[in-house]
């Protein structure tokens, strides 16, 4: 669900000493004030009440109020923020319904702040016994439980987890987020029908609950059914279009159903709020290079790999991209900044060697390609071919011929590498070995068949 100015974490980050005289503040706040009163039950949240009670008040009296604070109030700007703290004032003067779901927040805030501190510290011993605290002091904390699904979930506990955020919907049945993380700790161990049922649960609460439809994305994301996993995070972003994840989680999406454009256009906008976030511009990287643009591709990988020089995945690409502009020595460059970070990567090997082979320097070429084999021998035949091409440059005919045929156990229709070694054959006048690969050529329809 979206959230506007009034946020709790606003809300207790906000000064209340600012003194208000508004009229229609004042009205602005009875306005609230009644849809509280009115809208109250036990099928939504008190806290996810009072955004839309805001978000409607504010539409009622737009017009009004930026006539008052002498400017269109856009999320976010300082007029938004100032008007948000009167009416936060008035609010707490004027509504003792808000006042008391406030003071009650209040209490919780000290301890729950604290054990969210620990869990980021990864102290999760620390912060268990202090939700267990919270839990023997007052059994009816639905928050404590859940505190500790969120702890034995950060500790891949996901079972245990779920208990605990059982526990906390039977005390409040309407707990969204109780639902969204055990939607999350069940496809962790691959229940996906029971996330996908808590996701289905929460949404029948509150069917704008955006977080609700980004786990249910990444539900399908994770077994691969990309159309729906991108309309769900569109459901996302179209309830909450300020939460990076989901507009971060939809531009990827995008990519995997061929929109790149689209994808460009959802990452794009993340820069603006997000310039120093290497993941965005690696994304973006990929979104460019699906279209075509490897120029523009390549200027957002060196990008990311600057901002972030510890993940190899964007050093990697970026070589990958400067091999397809075969400018090779830059791509070499970047294949190195990977490997100095994980070594013992073989297709980043491997990729290094090709560079090499197209420099035409074929002793480091050759040194890549047995190096990649020796940590994968089986997966890649193409490893097999370009070593293969390499002694065969070198001519070294009979190791070329023993490492086509070692290609051609694994793929033993490749048109290519029967015609590859064919030609070593006839370099070293054996013609029966040659002219069994050019009968199979020909029985597979191969071209260029002499």
């Amino acid at each position: 669900m979206k959230r506007f100015a009034f946020l709790l974490i606003l809300i207790f980050a906000g000064s209340f000493t600012v003194s208000y005289g508004h009229r229609i503040v004042d009205r602005t706040v009875e306005t609230i004030c009644d849809c509280l009163n009115e809208r109250q039950s036990d099928t939504i949240a008190f806290g996810d009440l009072v955004p839309k009670c805001a978000q409607e008040a504010f539409e009622i009296h737009r017009e009004k109020l930026e006539k008052e604070f002498g400017a269109p109030i856009e999320q976010g700007s300082g007029p938004y923020q100032q008007m948000t703290k009167v009416v936060v004032n008035a609010l707490l003067s004027d509504c003792p319904l808000f006042a008391e779901y406030i003071a009650d927040e209040s209490d919780l805030t000290d301890w729950r702040s604290e054990c969210d501190s620990l869990i980021r510290e990864g102290k999760l011993s620390d912060a268990y016994d202090l939700a267990t605290k919270v839990v023997k002091e007052d059994p009816s904390n639905h928050i404590a439980y859940f505190m500790r699904g969120k702890i034995y979930a950060q500790d891949e506990q996901y079972y245990r987890a779920v208990v605990q955020f059982l526990e906390a919907i039977s005390i409040k049945s309407d707990y969204l987020q109780a639902y969204t993380e055990m939607a999350t700790a069940k496809s962790n161990v691959n229940d996906l029908e029971g996330a996908y049922n808590a996701i289905q649960t929460a949404l029948e609460i509150d069917s704008t609950w955006a977080d609700a439809y980004n786990t249910l994305g990444t539900l399908y994301y994770k077994i691969e059914e990309y159309a729906d996993a991108a309309a769900q995070f569109r459901k996302a972003v179209q309830y909450d279009n300020q939460n990076a994840l989901y507009r971060y989680n939809l531009g990827v999406s995008l990519q995997d159903i061929d929109e790149n454009e689209a994808s460009v256009k959802v990452l794009s906008s993340l820069l603006t709020d997000y310039p120093e976030d290497a993941s965005v511009y690696y994304e973006l990287g990929n979104a460019w290079f699906s279209l075509d643009e490897v120029p523009k591709s390549i200027e957002y990988y060196e990008k990311a790999c600057e901002l972030n020089p510890e993940n190899p995945s964007y050093c990697d690409n970026a070589g990958f991209a400067y091999l397809q502009l075969e400018q090779y020595n830059k791509a070499i460059q970047y294949f190195e900044k990977s490997l100095e970070l994980y070594p013992d990567d073989p297709e980043v090997i491997f990729t290094k060697g090709t560079a090499w082979f197209y420099l035409e320097n074929y002793e480091m070429a050759l040194a890549d390609f047995n190096s990649a084999i020796a940590l994968n021998a089986t997966d890649y035949p193409g490893f097999y071919d370009f070593k293969g091409k390499a002694l065969k440059k070198m001519e070294r005919f009979k190791e070329a011929i023993s490492s086509f045929t070692k290609s051609l156990e694994l793929y033993p229709d490749d048109c290519e590498i029967l015609k590859e070694r064919m030609e070593c054959f006839e370099v070293l006048l054996d013609e029966e070995s040659a002219e069994a690969d050019r009968q199979q050529m020909f029985s597979l329809g191969c071209e260029e068949v002499n």
